[in-house]
This record gives C-alpha cells, structure tokens and sequence, in this order.
C-alpha cells in the first residue's frame, strides 16, 4: 500500500471525525440554547447540561477535529525562522518537527488508552441531581483523535523523506 493510498483512507477517517465533531458542536448549541431558554422563560433549566456538554460535546468537537486540521496543513505554524533557512534545512527541520509531534502524540495516546480502559472497567460516571451520566464512553475520543493525528504527522512525515529521496 503505498502513502497516497494510506493518507487517503486516514483522510477518509479525519473526515467522518469531522462530521461527529459538526454533530457534536450542534448538539452543544442546541442544548445549551434549550437550557438558557427554558430558565428564563420558565425558570427550569435542563438537568445535566454542564455534564452532557462537556463530556459529550467538547471532547469529540476538540480531538475529532485534530486529524482533518492536520490533513488540510491549518495549524498555528510561525515561521519567522524557518523562512530564512535553505530549502534542505526546512524539510529537515519539518522532519524533525512531524517525528517529535509523533512521538509526543504517540506517548499521550498510549496513556489516554491506559486511563480509557481503567474507566471503562468501573463504567465511570458522573451524577446530576436526577441522574447518572455515563462517562467511559468519551474517554475514548481522545485516544482516537490524538491516535489519528499522529498517524496523519507519520504519513506527512514518511511523504516529505519520500519526496527529498526523489529530488537527489
């Protein structure tokens, strides 16, 4: 399989990971729009807003976003130094910088896979007043959204050596 082929199905997967992430920003909107209303109009907000919408709202909208932004180069990147360098010196500094973000990416999907199967085992909840909320779910979007992006800087990475063997 070549790299085209591999960026091609990760970009696949970046993409339907941004879809849950649009879901998810729509299901914060709505609830929190369905809270505020309701305690002004009839002074009865939703029970467990805060806990559905940071649990099930803003874990997918972050970490499932990773990847895509990744995919389309739409990071932060500030260049004032490396826009003076050689143009050898700027894929090497941009192999350097994709295999540390790998690395770094890799060592905090292993442990957010740790702490997901640790939560997952005692099925974690958080209570409201009325009710619990299942909570071991989503701890398994960080572990797919970092895991993902760190297989998008591999492949970003592998393409820039791949690219710099060909020019020599």
């Amino acid at each position: 399989m070549t790299l085209d082929k591999v960026e091609n199905t990760l970009d696949s997967f970046s993409k339907a990971l941004l879809v849950v992430a649009a879901i998810a920003m729509l299901g914060l909107l709505a609830i929190v729009l369905l809270d505020v209303t309701l305690r002004y109009a009839i002074n009865q907000p939703v029970q467990g807003t805060l806990q559905i919408v940071s649990f099930y709202c803003m874990g997918p909208l972050v970490f499932f976003s990773f990847a895509y932004v990744e995919h389309e180069k739409r990071h932060v990147a500030i260049s004032i130094l490396t826009d003076v360098l050689s143009a050898k010196l700027q894929r090497w500094t941009s192999i350097f910088s994709g295999a540390a973000g790998f690395f770094y990416l890799c060592y905090f999907t292993y442990n957010a896979i740790h702490e997901a199967i640790k939560k997952t085992r005692i099925f974690e909840a958080s209570t409201t007043l009325n009710f619990d909320i299942h909570v071991w779910i989503v701890r398994w979007v960080p572990p797919i959204g970092m895991g993902l992006m760190a297989l998008m800087l591999l492949v970003g990475t592998l393409k820039i050596i791949s690219n710099a063997q060909k020019e020599t």
